[in-house]
């Protein structure tokens, strides 16, 4: 969770401090995104030290029960679109009544 600090005032996407932390990845500023700045930090040192498989970004709704899985299409390497869209798969297929596709 990126915005705890929101969420505990109910914030849904904003922090405390009232910065929306959704899509904020492309051009973050230490000093205004803290929580993306650590978080592209530790997933760098994670990619150096062992490497990642897989990296979720779940969301919750404001207006809609359960969650959803949004993913993006990895341009670089085509031949694993298959495996992008199996997790989401597996989720819906064991849990379809809380993981929408």
């Amino acid at each position: 969770m990126l915005n705890p600090d929101g969420v505990i005032v109910g914030n849904n996407r904003c922090s405390l401090t009232g910065r929306d932390l959704n899509r904020q990845y492309r051009t973050v500023i230490r000093e205004t995104y803290p929580p993306v700045w650590h978080t592209k930090l530790m997933i760098r040192r994670l990619m150096e030290e062992s490497g990642i498989e897989m990296y979720c970004d779940l969301h919750a709704h404001s207006r809609k029960h359960n969650v959803f899985i949004y993913g993006c299409e990895n341009r670089r390497t085509a031949d694993r679109r298959l495996q992008e869209q199996v997790f989401p798969l597996m989720l819906h297929k064991n849990a379809a009544d809380k993981v929408a596709l």
